[in-house]
């Protein structure tokens, strides 16, 4: 029960906060409370480190118990770094929490945010299957809320349903995999899976990531909320990487392994590009999401899964760190840009570990083209950071004070966990790849500022090059993003429904009855006919 004490203390606290905004108390106090609380969560998670391994199981839990499996959680080297950060995370909205109160942060969408984190805690803690399919229909149903209760028409949109949709499929496979292995006898944790049971669970997790196929959830539809909205798009991203590092090595055949491997390159490189090329952090939040999830996901299709916990706390605490940076002050430069080297996978750096699962010897273009996805990500985020942003000078005197600590929160998390997070974590990594990236990267960044201005590059391209640009990325986002096969089967559905529609309008109409006897008369002229031969 020790690992599950931080979730009650989170959910206590949500019911806390909510209690207290409907006694309309001030919200300085509910900061104050909320603020306790995740100190208290941060010191309780971090001195689980030296707790583990833990585990407990829900017996008897329903009636009919027997015939299901027991939910079972279990706090390890893999689900401790994911538990670690996104209560980093969580501590770290907070912290900056009070300069965004006139965008609406208020003791509601702090209690919304533990809530979330806790519920992330169950699903990274996941010991079986069916803890996991659990824990991921309870994330689905809380975004699909979050988002309802955004919508302005209070409808949501095909894009939003598409995406839903396309978790569900994911978590329906997680679920086929369940059913297999009780089929089979088998145990239902991710230990000692057979081949069928690891391809249904990676695809299950590629699928909820956006990676396997490429798809962005919610392009248009995009929760503004530096806070909430980047706890519920970490937490989701978070349950998802927590199952792709628990799957054992496979050594999958030369063909499958190409194909999945070029589907993450296209997808890695195509939204490291679109991250960079974003208007701002929050537009681009999906595609700094998808592009480190490549890197993850390609960790684990070459045999290395515990190679993609580096990149899948990168892509948590270095997201979240560069979302949460709003109020652009010259002298707070040096904590993103600290954050950018930290992600550089330098040796000894809290990403250099995971290299390890995407560079090899001899050194071929797939090698280099994930090293180009990264370039081309931190060149992103190194282009947001130094993007005019709000004004320093309208906050108040003490959120001055704790809104650089909150943007250091993800920092000393990421180190932390790069130095103890799991055995090999704190390593050189392949140290011959991250310098000459970060040279590479250097040396393209500083040849772009001194040739032309990021706010001047309409006004520099010509015409016919913006249009050119511009149509070849809207194909190219079509065709990656599958909306194509998405409107394909919505034609389809529709097709499907006219004719039914019509077949009912003439069965309804006053000549039904006829057309009812005629389909009679047929139908058993089929059977007299089978009959006789």
């Amino acid at each position: 029960m020790l690992a599950l004490l931080p979730v009650g203390l989170l959910l206590l606290g949500a019911i806390g906060l909510t209690v207290f905004y409907r006694l309309k108390r001030s919200i300085g106090y509910g900061w104050l409370v909320a603020l306790v609380v995740m100190i208290l969560a941060t010191i309780l998670v971090g001195g689980l480190r030296w707790q583990l391994p833990l585990q407990y199981a829900f017996q008897d839990w329903l009636p009919y118990s027997r015939f299901i499996d027991a939910p079972l959680f279990g706090l390890d080297g893999i689900s401790w770094p994911y538990m670690f950060s996104l209560t980093a995370l969580m501590l770290a909205v907070v912290l900056t929490a009070p300069v965004r109160l006139q965008q609406g942060a208020n003791p509601i969408a702090w209690a919304g945010g533990m809530a979330i984190t806790a519920i992330g805690y169950m699903a990274v803690m996941s010991g079986n299957l069916l803890t996991l399919v659990l824990s991921w229909t309870i994330i689905d149903l809380v975004e699909l809320g979050v988002l309802q209760a955004n919508a302005s028409d209070r409808r949501l949109g095909t894009q939003v349903v598409v995406a839903f949709a396309v978790r569900v499929t994911g978590t329906l496979l997680a679920q086929v995999a369940a059913i297999v292995s009780r089929s089979q006898g088998l145990a239902p944790t991710f230990a000692d899976l057979p081949f069928a049971n690891w391809l249904l669970l990676f695809l299950a997790a590629g699928l909820r990531l956006g990676v396997l196929p490429l798809n962005v959830p919610y392009m248009r539809v995009v929760l503004g909320r530096r806070g909430l909205g980047t706890m519920l798009r970490m937490t989701a991203a978070a349950s998802s990487l927590a199952v792709l590092a628990r799957l054992p090595a496979q050594t999958l055949s030369p063909g499958l392994e190409t194909v999945l491997l070029g589907i993450c390159l296209i997808g890695g490189l195509y939204s490291a590009g679109m991250w960079l090329a974003a208007p701002d952090e929050i537009t681009g939040r999906p595609f700094w999401l998808i592009a480190l999830a490549a890197l993850a996901v390609a960790c684990v299709i070459q045999g290395q899964p515990q190679a993609s916990l580096a990149w899948g706390i990168a892509l948590i605490l270095g997201g979240g760190g560069f979302l949460l940076y709003g109020v652009r002050r010259r002298a707070l430069l040096f904590l993103p840009v600290l954050m950018i080297l930290s992600l550089s996978g330098l040796p000894f750096t809290p990403t250099a570990s995971g290299w390890l699962g995407l560079m090899g010897l001899p050194v071929n273009l797939v090698d280099v083209s994930f090293l180009i996805v990264l370039v081309v990500l931190l060149a992103g985020a190194l282009r947001h950071i130094l993007r005019p942003g709000e004004v320093w000078e309208s906050l108040e005197r003490w959120a001055r004070v704790v809104y650089p600590i909150g943007l250091a929160a993800p920092i000393v998390a990421l180190w932390m966990i790069g130095v103890i997070g799991w055995p090999g974590s704190f390593s050189a990594g392949v140290w011959w790849v991250a310098p000459g990236a970060a040279l590479f990267g250097l040396a393209g960044w500083g040849w772009l500022r001194l040739t032309t201005r990021w706010d001047q590059l309409d006004r520099v391209a010509g015409r016919w090059v913006r249009a050119t640009g511009r149509q070849f990325g809207r194909t190219l986002a079509g065709l990656l993003s599958l909306s194509w096969l998405y409107g394909l089967m919505w034609g389809v559905y529709r097709m499907v429904q006219r004719v039914i529609q019509w077949l009912t309008e003439i069965l309804e109409g006053e000549g039904g009855i006829l057309w009812v006897f005629v389909l009679l008369a047929l139908f058993l002229a089929v059977l007299r006919s089978r009959g006789v031969e």
